[in-house]
């Protein structure tokens, strides 16, 4: 749905510039990002289309509404909510997470970092390269099993985050790739930052909402080895412990951004590939008076309606 009040310039002859303005109840609307060329503020007419004014003033720029109010975004969903406008040194200034969510990532960062001390030893005593990707074992199977539990918790999390607190359903597969497509899992491409001879690869490639656990080949794994370990040892490989540790690497990612990120972790992998949202799609820091407010991605839809 289109926000009540902010909206987006974007230049045709560029692909990565694009202004945000808000309306504000004064009156007026004017920029959100301090190195955009309008730095005045402009009245807002009796009757008068913004978008048309907008145009006007601009010249070859396309006006849209955003999709998001300024300020505003989805919980545990990065799309630039965590980086506001620069600051008087150009720096960019992150929006400050409550206790709440700088303890939860903490405590994801450390899972993360104890799955990747651990795959570090396996592959000290395996090289990870392509002939070496079939090697099972105990320890290997139970790194997989440690983390897809992880993978799983995250998956609730931003589900329960985003759906006012509250689980709707039991929930699956069937539940966890309904964040596919607004987390654009699917687009991010990581490899090893230890082992370049590995190739870099998609964990969420192929997931498919008709068959969400066997489209994901390392979480089928995960599945068919915990629930029968005889008769699917051979499936807990070190390809898929790669695989679903690049996994968590990218629901962390895609959840608190890669600045934020990046800053509070010591990476065994790297994002080579990211998402590219739209301009209208990214959430746009607050007017200078407001604060941020969090909106449920899967309650949006009621929460927002056009001018």
């Amino acid at each position: 749905m289109p926000s009540s009040n902010t909206f987006v310039l974007t230049d045709p002859r560029s692909d990565v510039h694009d202004y945000g303005f808000v309306i504000v109840p004064a009156g007026y609307w004017g920029p959100l990002d301090l190195h955009v060329d309008l730095a005045s503020e402009h009245v807002v007419a009796a009757g008068e289309d913004i978008l048309e004014a907008a145009r006007r003033l601009n010249g070859q720029v396309v006006p849209e509404w955003a999709q998001l109010d300024a300020g505003h975004y989805h919980p545990r969903m990065y799309r630039g909510a965590y980086e506001t406008r620069p600051s008087e040194t150009g720096s960019f200034r992150r929006r400050l997470m409550r206790q709440s969510e700088r303890l939860e990532l903490q405590a994801a960062i450390e899972q993360e970092e104890i799955a990747a001390d651990e795959l570090l030893d396996i592959c000290r005593v395996v090289l990870p390269n392509l002939k070496n990707r079939g090697v099972y074992g105990s320890r290997i199977r139970n790194l997989l099993l440690t983390v897809c539990t992880e993978v799983e918790a995250q998956w609730t999390g931003i589900l329960v985050a985003n759906n006012g607190g509250m689980p709707r359903k039991r929930l699956d597969t069937k539940s966890y790739v309904e964040l596919r497509d607004p987390l654009r899992l699917d687009a991010y491409v990581v490899s090893c930052v230890r082992f370049e001879e590995y190739p870099a690869f998609q964990p969420f490639a192929g997931w498919d909402p008709a068959e969400p656990t066997r489209s994901l080949p390392w979480y089928d794994a995960y599945n068919k080895t915990k629930h029968d370990r005889a008769r699917n040892f051979d499936r807990a490989t070190l390809e898929n412990a790669i695989s679903a540790l690049g996994a968590l690497h990218v629901l962390l990612v895609a959840q608190y951004g890669p600045t934020y990120l990046d800053a509070q972790r010591r990476p065994f992998f790297q994002t080579s590939v990211v998402p590219r949202w739209r301009p209208v799609e990214k959430a746009r820091p607050p007017h200078p008076a407001d604060s941020y407010v969090a909106v449920p991605f899967f309650e949006r839809e009621a929460i927002y309606s056009p001018l």
